[in-house]
Order: structure tokens, then sequence, then C-alpha cells
């Protein structure tokens, strides 16, 4: 069967798409070649549970302890990429872990959280599931905003 490219362009038009996959389970990976993998978290509510949903998520988040095997993590990205770019991006980054699998990475600002979400987000999600043999879904957070 031949996939077709389907063109989004509104948020309802990506729910409809996503209802009508026929996907197994409810979390799909994709893998775009030279972009990276990503989850699709597919989960329906009922729209009065959502902010009380997120507020929990983010609480989830904010409560979690540590994530231990980050050091670990940072460790391969300071040999995989180049010496300045850790310096820059990564170095001095926490994580901690929170509840579902879900591991919130702390920058600075937000500068760097776009940046390192935009140029390393497929790298540091493979690393995470490299080190510790577990699939994880990567939030990102700026402790501290200038």
């Amino acid at each position: 069967m031949l996939n077709k490219m389907v063109k989004i362009e509104s948020e309802a038009e990506l729910l409809l798409h996503f209802k009508n996959m026929k996907a197994e389970g409810s979390v799909s990976t994709l893998n775009i070649p030279g972009v990276g993998k990503f989850k699709i978290l597919f989960q329906e509510e009922d729209d009065s549970n959502v902010e009380k949903n997120l507020q929990y998520e983010a609480l989830d988040i904010i409560d979690g302890e540590d994530f231990s095997e980050w050091k670990k993590v940072l460790m391969i990205l300071e040999r995989d990429i180049s010496s300045a770019s850790f310096e820059t991006w990564l170095k001095g980054t926490t994580a901690v872990r929170g509840n579902n699998q879900h591991v919130c990475i702390n920058f600075n600002n937000s500068f760097q959280l776009d940046w390192v979400k935009k140029h390393y987000y497929g790298k540091i999600l493979s690393t995470v599931e490299e080190v510790t043999g577990m699939e994880y879904f990567l939030e990102f957070q700026v402790l501290k905003d200038d």
C-alpha cells in the first residue's frame, strides 16, 4: 500500500487525521529521515478535564525526581557533538523525571531551549533511550529567563 502525503492546515484536521489512523495502541513512533524520531501520543479527553490534566502533568514534572542518568546522557552528547556546541547549548542543563516516562530538561533561557529543541531533540531522545533502555517523552522548560 502506498502512503500519500496529507496536507494538514488546522488542529481540527490534524485531530481528524490521527483519529483516522489505524495505528496499534495509543502511541505511534514516526521516523523522519534527516530530522529525527518522534513519538505521538493520542489520547482523547473530555474538554472539561484538559486544563486540570495539564496542571497535574506540570506538577509531575516540577515535583519530579532528578533524572540520575542525565550526567551519562551529557557525557555521550559531549563525545558526539562538537565541543563548542556542547559548551554553548548543553553544558549546565539539568533534567528531572516525571510520571509516565516523561523527562523534563531544564534550560537557563528560552533562546537556549528553542535552539536545542530545534537542533538536538532527536539526538537527545535517542541518547536518553540508549542510556536507559527505555522510551521516554521529552519536555523542555526554562528555569530562569533573562
